[in-house]
């Protein structure tokens, strides 16, 4: 049973950040589903704002949540309701985080000239480090966007009927000891 359930909350809280890296992409981040061709032909300069495909930020988040649940959250002392209600918070910090790290690479990638693959992975530390800034301080103005998420992973966690918490006592309980006769 617990492989299962650690299967589907895997499955919805990966969907659950590329919802959110959706939500924030197209109305926080207000990203045009088009590239801007003015730059290409230089009649005009570039933007100043980033601009990447639109299916690219959910595949991202999707893959670090997967990775993310994968490596801490699916061990039996975290499968808890408050467990994924903690994961729920977090997937969606993930989700706005994709979407700014994605909205920065994308401008680097397309808008940045003489720039190659080895300069956006010199740059990616900072890059993250400024998306994560950026994805706090959105989730702070966008409280619904941190709650709902947070929301579902305790749904999820009570249809799939997990405990509230695990029993600390019964985890720091000494185990008998066999002596040899």
């Amino acid at each position: 049973m617990m492989g299962i359930a650690v299967m589907i909350s895997g499955v919805l809280l990966a969907a659950i950040a590329a919802a959110v890296t959706l939500y924030t992409w197209f109305f926080v981040l207000q990203v045009p589903f088009d590239r801007p061709v003015a730059p290409l032909f230089s009649s005009k300069p570039a933007s100043n704002e980033g601009w990447a495909p639109f299916y690219i930020a959910p595949i991202v988040a999707a893959a670090i949540a997967a990775g993310v649940h994968y490596r801490f959250l699916s061990k039996p002392k975290h499968m808890t309701v408050m467990g994924l209600t903690r994961a729920g918070g977090g997937m969606a910090l993930l989700g706005v985080f994709a979407a700014y790290l994605v909205k920065n690479i994308g401008y680097t990638w397309y808008f940045v000239r003489g720039v190659t693959i080895f300069h956006i992975l010199g740059a990616l530390v900072p890059m993250s480090q400024f998306a994560l800034g950026r994805a706090v301080g959105t989730l702070i103005t966008h409280p619904l966007l941190l709650l709902l998420p947070a929301l579902a992973g305790t749904v999820l966690a009570i249809a799939i009927g997990l405990p509230l918490q695990r029993d600390k006592s019964a985890a720091e309980a000494p185990q008998p000891s066999r002596q040899p006769e």
